[in-house]
């Protein structure tokens, strides 16, 4: 497996994946063009870092870095198709932009990962990123 960056080529796949992260994550259904969009323009951000992990020339998996001002990055948008999960794709790409966020001069890397992802919480927490700080909601009918 090759991890590398993300090219405009790639986007209409890391929109699909994208898609199914979300799908995933919010159950909600719709549209993939607006995320094809979405890639599009986190590729012409010079402060967004998109990989993409191949196999075979197949596009197995993605995650993505924000640099922002400051000494913390925010990482996002990680998916692994899941046909090639628990084959430590996810430890891989962290890795990377581990070292990416510590050449870019940050030293902490945040991500959001939703309550009810517990696979997330999972495999996050396995990577020794921990909770701390809690959102809460209401729902306003």
């Amino acid at each position: 497996m090759k991890i590398r960056n993300a090219e405009t080529s790639d986007a209409p796949e890391l929109a699909e994946m994208l898609f199914e992260l979300r799908k995933h994550i919010h159950g909600i259904e719709g549209s993939v063009k607006p995320l094809e969009k979405y890639v599009r323009q986190k590729l012409k951000d010079e402060r967004y870092k998109l990989l993409v992990v191949e196999k075979e020339k197949e596009i197995v998996a993605t995650i993505g870095l924000t640099l922002k001002q400051g000494k913390i990055a925010i990482l996002m948008d990680a998916y692994v198709k899941p046909e090639f999960r628990r084959q430590g794709i996810t430890k891989m790409m962290e890795e990377e932009v581990y070292r990416l966020a510590k050449e870019n001069g940050k030293n902490v890397i945040e991500l959001d990962v939703m309550r009810s992802n517990q696979q997330g919480w999972d495999t996050w927490h396995t990577l020794d990123y921990q909770p701390f700080k809690l959102i809460m909601r209401k729902k306003i009918n």
